[in-house]
């Protein structure tokens, strides 16, 4: 029992943490591209500002998979927390663009720290039997602070001075250092390093275990980076008006999939809500190919939270359960990589086909990489079926 009420304390924790990280995240996407304009920057600098921290994040992932493995989860956490509050204060005293593309980077490499880092430590609070049901519930914190955060920043800069929005971000990492030392975490047992053997070893820093769902959640963030980065263009070429609509729809239908897709993943299995899931997000994009008015692109939003907000979380699970528990920072850093990944080959494939076909093949294209995700665990399914047979 007391080893319970601590595990369900730790969650409650490190749910908060994770939602303060986010928030700090989001409250700054619509609002830092404004930033860098003001400073007299042109939009490529806005753009290649972005790139820098998706790059620096990247490749942080799998360092502070292996670090998982080697230290603290609280001391590392409280480190990516403490260069999160460095990245943010220093963007206030960035005042041309070399100072401000470091601290970019260091923004990036505390992102890719602390997520793996609450994450893993959500995954190690967890029962078995509620781990994918878990992580569908502290998947909730991303979509609370997408919902709240971006609209808080655009208020917090409305005066014209940016200082009170970086300050406010800057509260949010600050706040998560404190509730990080309230963290009681059980240790988790390590593996000695055999004497004399030093040497770094790729599955140090990636987890093959993990390489089915993290291949299946780059194909889904391929399709996904679509929606995200291109779908207000596509309804503005074919002049559907009030297309925001869709992205308040679909953080509705994905803030009640998360939990539920998890819970339905314990009781039914993993298969079925993956089959189920999958089946959501093709039907979604069949519809954002053939819309032509905005309540069809509505019915298109609820498909699509439905599914991917389903998939995302039992897929992250599914990477916990395929590794060893001293080995869940791996797991988290492999599947982060995925996820990163498709998102920025995403953005890229889509603007491209875009560019030499138009939005409409664009988002029939997109069918692509979903199918292949799902004939992937089709073919690992019953691969590992007659293994076990």
């Amino acid at each position: 029992m007391e080893e319970q009420k601590r595990g369900f304390g730790n969650f409650a924790l490190i749910f908060v943490i994770n939602l303060l990280v986010a928030v700090s995240f989001h409250i700054l996407n619509p609002t830092l591209p404004k930033y860098v304009v003001s400073l007299g920057m042109t939009t490529g600098v806005a753009g290649l500002v972005s790139t820098f921290f998706v790059i620096s994040s990247l490749i942080v992932r799998p360092f502070s998979g292996r670090m998982m493995t080697q230290c603290s989860l609280k001391r590392l956490l409280t480190f990516g927390l403490v260069c999160l509050l460095v990245s943010e204060v220093g963007y206030v005293l960035s005042g041309n663009v070399g100072m401000l593309l470091v601290f970019r980077l260091i923004h990036g490499f505390a992102w890719g720290i602390t997520t793996t880092a609450t994450a893993t430590i959500a995954a190690q609070t967890l029962p078995e039997d509620k781990l994918a049901s878990g992580i569908g519930i502290f998947g909730l914190g991303s979509c609370i602070s997408n919902a709240i955060a971006p609209n808080l920043g655009l208020w917090l800069i409305e005066g014209g001075s940016f200082t009170p929005l970086f300050v406010t971000a800057a509260l949010m990492p600050l706040l998560a250092l404190v509730l990080t030392q309230f963290l009681r975490l059980r240790p988790v047992a390590r593996k000695a390093a055999a004497p004399g053997k030093q040497s770094f070893r790729l599955s140090d820093f990636f987890s093959a275990r993990c390489l089915i769902p993290m291949v299946m959640v780059l194909m889904m963030s391929v399709s996904v980076a679509s929606v995200s980065n291109f779908l207000a263009l596509y309804a503005e070429s074919i002049q559907v008006q009030s297309i925001g609509l869709f992205f308040t729809v679909y953080a509705v239908a994905l803030f009640f999939s998360k939990p539920m897709g998890g819970t339905a993943a314990d009781k039914l299995g993993f298969s079925t809500v993956i089959y189920g899931c999958g089946a959501l997000m093709l039907a979604a994009f069949v519809l954002i190919a053939m819309a032509r008015s905005l309540p069809v692109f509505l019915i298109a939003a609820v498909l699509y939270g439905m599914g991917y907000g389903g998939l995302q979380p039992i897929l992250q699970a599914w990477s916990y359960k395929r590794e060893t528990p001293e080995r869940r920072g791996v797991a988290s850093s492999t599947f982060f990589i995925g996820l990163d990944a498709g998102t920025g080959i995403g953005a890229t494939v889509a603007g491209l086909v875009a560019q030499y076909l138009s939005y409409r093949q664009m988002y029939a294209f997109m069918l692509l990489p979903i199918v292949c995700a799902m004939l992937i665990y089709l073919i690992n399914s019953r691969r590992e079926g007659k293994q076990s047979g």
